[in-house]
């Protein structure tokens, strides 16, 4: 796959919020985006639903970033819309793949694991899912290289951060917190389905208090912008306000 030339001096620096160091990838197919972590290296977040892994190529081309550049593919939880194409691009990139431990099962067999609604409209998609076969366990799982047990640092990897556990959507969900500020959350929140910057809980949780005691953790990390899997960038101040509320979902 060939690249285009970027600017190697300006990787890794915050420059006064111009530019971070988190590239959102959204996708034509699916509904939730992969990320670019940028630093002295690249790291790739997540992988898409099945069938996204030649179009993940296509933007990280586009993007100015080739394959011996990606140190690192890091899922954020073991549901085969983040893991779907992780055995092809481990493949394409020769990057290693990290998960989680508690979630590590689930991508190697190739399925989601059981969905808990937290919402109606949870229900509902849980329901044309298994109707569409989509929960099915078939397939094609992915081996992780390295299976999370606790908070790493990334500056191995080239990038100024660090991946902190955040149970509560999954009970192996993982959350990436950047030097600049930035976060990747994954599905610990999402936004919401009519205002996509608007901060909600996800329609599916392990454990939702675990889940509001993972974005404690996170805001505490002085965090200023997290960037969900599903729905637009949120403000550190709108998550404060959700995690001050009782509501569970953003409907």
């Amino acid at each position: 796959m060939s690249c285009v030339s970027i600017d190697h001096t300006t990787r890794g620096r915050n420059t006064g919020g111009a530019m971070g160091c988190v590239i959102p990838l959204t996708l034509k197919h699916g509904f939730n985006r992969v990320f670019l972590l940028r630093g002295h290296r690249f790291i790739l977040v997540d992988t898409g639903s099945p069938g996204c892994g030649q179009e993940i190529l296509t933007r990280l081309r586009q993007a100015g970033v080739c394959p011996e550049e990606i140190s690192l593919i890091l899922i954020t939880h073991g549901h085969f819309d983040h893991w779907g194409n992780a055995r092809f691009l481990k493949e394409k990139l020769r990057a290693p793949l990290a998960v989680h431990e508690a979630d590590a099962q689930r991508m190697r067999e190739g399925h989601s694991g059981f969905l808990r609604p937290t919402c109606p409209a949870g229900i509902v998609y849980k329901v044309c899912s298994c109707l569409a076969g989509r929960m099915r366990g078939n397939l094609r799982g992915a081996e992780p290289d390295l299976e999370v047990e606790k908070a790493f640092s990334l500056r191995l990897f080239g990038v100024d951060g660090m991946v902190i556990p955040t149970p509560g959507h999954t009970r192996g969900s993982l959350s990436v917190i950047l030097q600049s500020g930035e976060a990747v959350i994954g599905d610990l929140l999402m936004g919401g389905f009519l205002r996509s910057n608007r901060p909600g809980w996800p329609i599916f949780a392990e454990d939702i208090e675990a889940a509001r005691e993972s974005l404690e953790r996170v805001l505490e990390k002085g965090t200023h912008t997290l960037y969900p899997s599903h729905g637009g960038v949120l403000s550190a101040k709108d998550c404060t306000r959700l995690l001050n509320s009782k509501a569970h979902s953003d409907t």
